[in-house]
């Protein structure tokens, strides 16, 4: 899945860029940008992201993550993700 012009572009960090299909708003596609190695500041920004859209929707939402473009994950900053989500911003949070 690497074209996402029928996606409505709702945010962007260092690393990511964040899509919804307009008909489910409440659902986040995460796409990493080409060759992401992902890290703990990453993490932060990329939460932050996840929760300001949230907040703006008005309630929880899900995501969907995008790994094909990824160079590769550190299982550590996995982590710190799941410990940075707020329930209240997304939906069936582990």
């Amino acid at each position: 899945m690497t074209d996402f012009f029928k996606y409505k572009e709702v945010g962007k960090t260092p690393n990511t860029v964040i899509y919804i299909a307009e008909s489910e708003p409440d659902i986040m596609l995460i796409v990493p940008r080409e060759g992401t190695m992902d890290n703990a500041q990453d993490a932060r920004e990329n939460v932050t992201q996840f929760h300001n859209y949230a907040r703006t929707l008005g309630k929880p939402c899900g995501r969907v993550v995008i790994m094909s473009s990824m160079l590769g994950r550190n299982p550590k900053r996995a982590g710190l993700t799941r410990k940075l989500i707020q329930p209240c911003y997304m939906a069936g949070h582990w």
